[in-house]
């Protein structure tokens, strides 16, 4: 991302961090809440289609 040079270069500073906390903190979530999450669905998937066989 190339830097805006303006007034406001602590304010645009300070987006780019949060932007880039922002990345981390959603792969963290995804690999702790929707990965589990997504695996559970795909064992139950399999559990329905054994059963339903």
């Amino acid at each position: 991302m190339s830097k805006i040079i303006n007034k406001n270069s602590n304010t645009t500073e300070a987006y780019v961090q949060f932007n880039k906390k922002g990345r981390a903190l959603a792969k963290v979530a995804f690999h702790n809440v929707l990965k589990p999450t997504l695996t559970k669905i795909s064992a139950l998937d399999k559990m329905t289609r054994t059963i339903v066989k």
